[in-house]
């Protein structure tokens, strides 16, 4: 269901609340008249402001009911690729022009270079095609959203056929003001009596100067006219002699209504009850305030008259208006469902209650009442029969989620004690004086920091104690290890057994160097920049595997293990699939240049690099189920042709702002409980903005499933070895390599969160099994895989005959014209 058919349903929930609760309230004081009467107003308010308040307001859900299709609350998982080996030596394969992504937006990717048996893994469709259920949803959802545009535009018509008549009435009024302003003109005896009365009149109010007064022959009952000037409209026969009890009744009734600004009170209900046409809760709300209103003025009367005079009044006036019923009283002296009889029992009742203002506190009492009637209403979210989530269910956890909330997502801490000893690699000797760096992930900060830095003694011994290490699947620590004259070497932590992680360190005595120029576009040097290897950090590491640019551009990194793509040769003997590193990337950062990504394809090596003006991606980040800009999310941008990687975090009207390199663009939004529409293929050019890049973020939809081992059996992944099911859609499109991954939990299940849209699943570890699938928005699609059925063969066709795949080929072969230009 859309944004907009979600707010207007919240909406009418929270005014069906409001006014059920007002009324309720309002029949139980319905001898404090003052009580009932600001139950009315303020029900009729909150019912004006409840659209303004479901957008403005943060979403909350405190009650989920099972009825129609709403945006799901959990978020996806995603994958979590671990080192798997030391790493002191260049990341294992990488494709050339890959950047350092984050392992839970892009699988390890490799360059085949050759192959002696068996073709490289292919994504094929399993011999399943998606479940009914997919075609299902889809239908259901596109007839839900048809009755509610179709409600929608009956609502509209209807509110302007209320708004029209009213307009007409307001025409009619003005008329009859014209009529008004023929004043007759009055004897001396008349306007001293009238200026008597109305001064009287003043003091018992409590006006500080008291209204005009108009006297017609024409309009046969007092009445009040006006919003900003109010004029009291009175009939020539109450100035007679005799009747000055019976006019000073009067006056004090529509002087009250001046004193209480009823006649902005006629507006507001007017509003509600265009707004509001079809509502039978607001319609009585109005009627309630409409006769709380009128007998609020009574009491005015009463608490300076006979209640049985006043009734005599009342009676008079009335028969005066039936003789001339062509004309209807402005403020209800002759509210339709109102009678005379109902309206004098109440002046005679004994135990009438006639007040004429209500504390303070009762009113506060009352909006905050009926403000959580509202806020609790608001929090009730429909969901399709099923969605429910029973005892056995499991949705994926997000590290999305964690980014959002950190308080509600940190995983736990532990102290961990690291050491072990500094070793030269070829002779075996210990180092004394090397610089050891523990790099550990912080989940207060979001980021890697360094958790403890030590040096090692004549023994080459060192140790780490008591560090805070994030006891979380894939956050495994880095030791890092720095020696002038030797190259620097990276470890992955594992196997903390007790509390304590053992782990030598060794390091060549034969480093090589990475050395070069770095220039602007007019060939100019660029000094201040610092060029850096990764080192598992979210910044470089000052003086290990990084440098910074002197006068000239010149920079040299000394501490690199010494590699060549010969050296890194490897062929799996299974499958004679021979895998060979031919680059890894380094990093350039300079304040006036974006990010920029450069690579090596051996060490010793000297790499000139270029540094051109940022391409600016501009935009917003808008929720379409708050139908409010998203603030404080991350934002991320992958290029298609160069694979930049850059992120950023938007603002509190939901901008964002990206400096970034030249390319093509796929850039999405990371948020808890939803998931992007990516934007897809933003082309950024050097020295240029563009502007309007905006992302979506929806509820979207669940692919869920059971994977069948080769038994017929649910599999169950050991937690060491997790099977991940990825997708490729329009939250993550195919012209790039990111995708979302969830794992398959132990009972075999899995759920992935999916934009709505046709999405292309596959099993991530390799199988070979994939499905495309056509998800609605709020609803679950299953598809099930079984490892028993072969692959089907099809697969590679998907991949060749979809529109992503062909775009990122021009794309990318347009860059590659781009560079080499560049190159000459």
């Amino acid at each position: 269901m859309t944004t907009w058919n979600e707010s207007l349903l919240i909406a009418t929930a929270q005014v069906t609340g409001i006014t059920a609760v007002a009324l309720a309230l309002a029949w139980s004081a319905r001898r404090r008249i003052a009580w009932v009467h600001a139950l009315g107003v303020v029900g009729l308010v909150l019912a004006l402001a409840s659209p303004v308040l479901t957008l403005a307001l943060p979403a909350r859900t405190w009650w989920r009911v099972p009825f129609l299709a709403s945006p799901p609350v959990v978020g996806p998982q995603w994958a979590s690729a671990e080192a798997g080996s030391p790493v002191g030596q260049p990341p294992g394969p990488v494709a050339a022009g890959t950047p350092a992504l984050p392992a839970a937006e892009q699988p390890a990717r490799s360059t085949v270079v050759a192959t002696s048996a068996s073709p490289g893994p292919a994504l094929v469709r399993s011999g399943r095609d998606s479940q009914p259920g997919s075609a299902e949803a889809s239908e259901t959802g596109w007839v839900r959203n048809w009755i509610a545009v179709l409600w929608g535009g009956l609502w509209v018509a209807g509110s302007m056929v209320v708004a029209a008549r009213s307009f007409t009435q307001h025409r009619r009024i003005r008329a009859l003001v014209r009529q008004v302003l023929e004043t007759p003109q009055l004897d001396r005896e008349r306007s001293d009596r009238l200026r008597a009365v109305s001064e009287r009149v003043r003091g018992i109010v409590g006006l500080r100067t008291f209204p005009a007064v108009r006297i017609s022959d024409r309009i046969p009952m007092p009445l009040v006219l006006g919003l900003w000037r109010p004029v009291i409209v009175i009939p020539l026969d109450l100035l007679r002699a005799g009747c000055e009890a019976k006019l000073r009744e009067v006056l004090i009734h529509e002087a009250a209504h001046v004193a209480r600004r009823d006649a902005w009170g006629c507006v507001l209900q007017r509003v509600a009850a265009i707004g509001w046409w079809w509502h039978p809760g607001v319609a009585l709300l109005n009627r309630v305030a409409n006769r709380s209103r009128e007998e609020l003025c009574d009491n005015f009367v009463l608490g300076c008259s006979d209640p049985a005079h006043y009734a005599e009044t009342l009676l008079e006036l009335t028969e005066r208006c039936s003789q001339a019923g062509r004309l209807t009283p402005a403020l209800g002296l002759l509210e339709p469902r109102w009678t005379l009889e109902s309206r004098i029992k109440g002046l005679l009742h004994p135990g009438r209650d006639v007040a004429t203002r209500i504390r303070r506190r009762t009113m506060a009492g009352i909006v905050l009442l009926l403000g959580i009637v509202c806020g609790v209403v608001g929090g009730i979210r429909a969901v399709e029969n099923g969605r429910l989530p029973g005892p056995g269910a499991k949705h994926d956890s997000s590290t999305v989620a964690k980014a959002a909330a950190p308080e509600a997502a940190d995983p736990p801490l532990r102290k961990v004690t690291v050491r072990g000893r500094c070793l030269d690699e070829d002779e075996f000797q210990p180092l004394t004086d090397v610089r050891v760096l523990v790099v550990a992930w912080s989940p207060r900060l979001r980021r890697h920091i360094v958790a403890g830095e030590t040096k090692s003694g004549a023994d080459g011994a060192f140790e780490l104690k008591d560090l805070d290490i994030a006891a979380a699947a894939g956050t495994h620590p880095t030791a890092v290890a720095a020696l002038p004259g030797y190259a620097s070497t990276l470890v992955a932590l594992k196997g903390q057994g007790e509390g304590v992680i053992e782990q030598d360190l060794e390091l060549s005595s034969h480093p090589g160097s990475l050395s070069g120029t770095v220039r602007d576009a007019e060939g100019r040097p660029v000094a201040g920049v610092t060029v850096s290897l990764p080192c598992f950090t979210d910044d470089p590491l000052p003086g290990i595997r990084s440098a910074v640019t002197d006068d000239r551009g010149r920079y040299v990194i000394p501490d690199l293990r010494r590699w060549s793509s010969e050296s890194y040769r490897r062929t799996n003997s299974k499958t004679g699939v021979t895998m060979v590193t031919t680059g890894c990337v380094f990093h350039l950062r300079h304040p006036d240049y974006p990010l920029t990504t450069a690579m090596h394809s051996a060490i010793p090596q000297g790499v000139d690099v270029t540094l051109y003006s940022p391409a600016v991606v501009e935009g917003r980040v808008l929720d379409e189920v708050t139908g409010r800009p998203a603030a404080g999310v991350a934002v991320c941008a992958q290029g298609v042709a160069r694979h930049g990687w850059y992120e950023t975090t938007t603002d509190a009207d939901g901008r964002y702002r990206l400096r970034m390199t030249r390319d093509h663009y796929n850039l999405w939004a990371n948020a808890a409980d939803r998931i992007a529409v990516a934007a897809k293929a933003i082309k950024a050019e050097r020295g240029r903005t563009v502007t309007g890049a905006d992302i979506r973020l929806v509820g979207g939809g669940f692919v869920v499933g059971t994977v069948l081992g080769a038994d017929g059996k649910p599999i169950s992944p050991a937690k060491e070895s997790p099977v991940l099911i990825a997708h490729y859609g329009p939250a993550r499109p195919r012209t790039g390599a990111a995708v979302t991954s969830t794992k398959v939990e132990a009972d075999g299940t899995y759920s992935l969160r999916v934009a709505p849209g046709r999405n292309y699943v596959y099993f991530m570890n390799g199988s070979g099994r994939s499905a495309e699938v056509l998800v609605a928005d709020g609803h679950d699609t299953t598809l099930n895989f079984d490892l028993r059925e072969p692959p089907s063969s099809d697969g590679e066709g998907l991949l060749e005959k979809d529109s992503d795949e062909r775009l990122a080929q021009t794309i990318r072969a347009a860059a590659a014209r781009e560079d080499e230009a560049d190159s000459k």
